[in-house]
Formats: structure tokens, sequence, C-alpha cells
């Protein structure tokens, strides 16, 4: 059942085991394709890719595939600010 599972990758989540509680979640939104939860379940696992996981493309993907879906501004402005934090440096100036 769907608050099964999100129990037990909140679980994961809160007990420190990052990468077990994204597989939780992925396994979530792969399974229960329609739950009303969507969006937040993908904030979640792109904060776990982004800061936990280093896979920094997964996060992005899901932080851009969550924006449209987000109605709360405040939500939408953290959003954007996370997916700019993943954007790789500037490389520095060449010297000559």
């Amino acid at each position: 059942p769907p608050d099964e599972q999100l129990e037990i990758a909140n679980q994961l989540m809160a007990d420190g085991r990052h990468g077990d509680a994204a597989v939780a979640y992925e396994d979530y939104l792969r399974v229960y394709t329609a739950g009303h939860q969507h969006d937040q379940i993908m904030l979640v696992l792109a904060v776990i890719y982004a800061r936990y996981l280093s896979k920094p493309a997964r996060a992005k993907e899901l932080f851009e595939a969550a924006l449209p879906r987000l109605h709360d501004a405040k939500q939408i402005q953290w959003a954007r600010d996370e997916l700019a934090n993943l954007a790789p440096p500037p490389p520095p100036p060449r010297l000559i």
C-alpha cells in the first residue's frame, strides 16, 4: 500500500540511510504513478540525490519535473534556488 511504502521511505531517510530511502521513494513514484503527493516526494528525492548521494543530474531531473506541478510560491522559489545550486560553478578565468 502507498502509505506503508512512504512510511518505510521516510523512516529510512530519518535513519540516515539515504541510498535505501532513495530506492524506496523511486519505487513509490514508479508503482504509484497517480499519487497525490508525487510533487512532494519528487522534491524530497531530489534533495537526497543533491545533498547526500552526489547525483546532481538526477536531482535536476526531479526538480525540473516537480516545478510545473507546484502551486506554493515559496516551494517554487525554493526548488528554483536548489536548481541554481546544482549548476556547476563557472570555470576559473584563464591566465595568459
